[in-house]
């Protein structure tokens, strides 16, 4: 909209006004442009509850139902993550998750999922074998009756 109004010499200029909603409303979409853009988190569902999560890019992995990987003290130590931290090859056949992690070369100072290597997880009776050679995955496979095809992982779903 145009208008016209006294500027402090007494003289009508032309100008624009913009409202506080405007300026706002700009930086909103800027800010979720620059969000949206820059932030590439995503968690896209798997069977039975099993999720396959990347919070950057050096963190792709496959998370599920918490399970104890160890004891501190007398205390159990929960991971709801199966494998990471880079999964790089998925497919899921009926109920059963096949994969392959790796870890960054060299490593890079990781807190969580350390589970590299190939892995399977049975979701509708939560069994699995992590951190498998591929010899142990092709003979697990055999057992399990299945052919995976592992592929890089997509993404679906915002978390």
């Amino acid at each position: 909209m145009r208008t016209t109004k006294e500027s402090i010499s007494g003289r009508g200029e032309s100008s624009f006004f913009v409202t506080a909603n405007q300026v706002w409303l700009s930086v909103g979409i800027a800010v979720a442009m620059i969000l949206t853009g820059c932030n590439r988190d995503y968690s896209s569902p798997l069977p039975n509850g099993y999720r396959i999560v990347r919070a950057n890019a050096s963190s792709i992995t496959v998370n599920g139902p918490a399970r104890v990987i160890g004891l501190e003290g007398t205390m159990e130590v929960l991971s709801g993550c199966y494998a990471g931290p880079i999964v790089d090859g998925l497919d899921v056949i009926g109920q059963v998750i096949a994969g392959h992690a790796r870890i960054e070369s060299p490593p890079l100072p990781q807190i969580g999922c350390q589970f590299p290597g190939y892995f399977l997880i049975e979701t509708s009776t939560h069994e699995y074998w992590l951190e498998l050679t591929k010899e142990e995955f092709d003979a697990r496979c055999k057992v399990l009756g299945i052919v995976p095809n592992l592929k890089p992982p997509t993404y679906s779903k915002k978390k």
